[in-house]
């Protein structure tokens, strides 16, 4: 039943779009003016998370130590924000020449990977010249609720929701076929699966030497083919995919939910902002608040786990937007705000940039979007009405949740 109801999105998002690639110089349509932009990437290529037991690399073969940005990490960082300044500032001109903190806005999570790659990417904008202390990035600290950037590890709900996801039918019987494995893993690094997050991040030091080209040692060279299946499922696992709902639960909505509500929340009530916040009404206290008036570009430097959460808030067909697999390192999102000069209307483009030759406007593919004109995007209006279900009005009181199952099962459209 799933396969068949995956097999209907499929057709449906092959049929009534087409990607369209990104090439070339950025034009601003006669008329159109860019009044907002948000950013959400990924942080550029590390090291692996840790060390496991029998490990061929120890700290001191990785550039700047275990969880850390590599050098191509950095220089990844370095050209994203060459493209972002050549896109929104010399072409778009937009964004502004020289750092402006009072119209650039930067989120990250306290993770030191995320932190660098904030700097390295505005330097790539702005120069070598640009400081932690001219950035002022905005970062909640480990020890407080954090639904924008980690709530699977910092959001008591969003904590329960991911262990409960384990229990469900689907993630059961994969857990118990592939358990060998699981365990094999688990006892390497000396941590559980505890949660369905845990079921990918534990091989994260596996699959990341692979991807480098290093082979592992022989027992894991072994069954490296099964890992590759787990981590790529348990990532559909952990944002709903492949799950029925059950137990009360839609789990697609709640585990997207909980994995980009916080982020969408606070683009939404940015969109919302700009788009009522117009010469008319610029005065309204609304308007002033956390200093909406002035905002340009609204950043969030984080880590895969978020940009798979606004990927699959979409309604996309895969995980990855059109693969099934885990985001690539440095690979970004852009939402942004028009509008038209002669009507007034506003609309939102989106544009997914995989890497530096896959970059996409996806504008056409958002499920529940109306569209206001060919290579035009979404109508505010209607992408406000989509997203207003993943957002969270009140993130204590989200976490605070108590999770309970349900005999009766609600299901939320896309």
């Amino acid at each position: 039943m799933i396969k068949a109801a995956v097999l209907v999105v499929l057709l449906a998002f092959l049929c009534n779009a087409t990607p369209v690639r990104i090439e070339g110089v950025a034009k601003a349509p006669v008329g159109h003016k860019l009044e907002y932009l948000a950013a959400l990437w990924r942080h550029g290529d590390r090291a692996p998370s840790s060390a496991f037991k029998g490990d061929l690399y120890n700290q001191s073969y990785w550039d700047n130590g275990y969880g850390q940005l590599t050098n191509y990490g950095i220089e990844q960082q370095r050209q994203l924000g060459e493209w972002i300044f050549n896109r929104y500032v010399a072409e778009l001109r937009f964004l502004p020449t020289h750092f402006d903190g009072k119209a650039i806005k930067i989120q990250s999570t306290y993770y030191n990977r995320t932190h660098e790659s904030a700097l390295y990417n505005l330097r790539g904008m702005y120069g070598d010249n640009i400081t932690y202390d001219e950035l002022d990035i905005f970062s909640i600290p480990g020890n407080e609720t954090d639904v924008v950037g980690l709530p699977d590890f910092h959001c008591a709900y969003a904590n329960t929701l991911s262990k409960e996801t384990l229990k469900t039918k689907e993630v059961s019987a994969f857990v118990k076929k592939h358990q060998r494995v699981i365990s094999e893993v688990g006892d390497a690094i000396s941590f559980n699966a505890s949660k369905v997050v845990l079921l990918w991040a534990n091989l994260d030091p596996f699959v990341t030497e692979k991807k480098k080209g290093l082979r592992l040692a022989p027992q894991y060279e072994a069954d490296y083919k099964e890992m590759r299946e787990i981590y790529v499922r348990a990532i559909r696992f952990t944002y709903g995919l492949d799950i029925a709902p059950q137990n009360g639960l839609d789990w697609r909505y709640e585990s997207v939910r909980m994995n980009a509500g916080g982020l969408l929340t606070r683009v939404y009530n940015d969109l919302k902002a700009k788009g009522s916040c117009n010469f008319l009404n610029q005065h309204k206290p609304s308007c002033k608040e956390d200093g909406i008036k002035d905002l340009k570009y609204r950043v969030f430097s984080m880590h895969d786990t978020n940009m798979l959460g606004l990927l699959n808030s979409f309604g996309f067909p895969e995980v990855d937007y059109d693969r099934n697999d885990n985001v690539e390192l440095a690979s970004s999102f852009f939402i942004e705000l028009w509008r038209s000069q002669l009507t007034s209307q506003r609309y939102v483009k989106l544009i997914y940039r995989r890497n530096a030759t896959e970059i996409f406007d996806v504008s056409n593919q958002i499920s529940g979007c109306k569209s206001v004109g060919k290579g035009l995007g979404c109508s505010l209006e209607s992408f406000l009405k989509r997203t207003e279900k993943f957002v969270i009005p009140d993130f204590d009181e989200y976490c605070a949740t108590q999770f309970k199952e349900d005999s009766e099962t609600t299901t939320v459209s896309e």
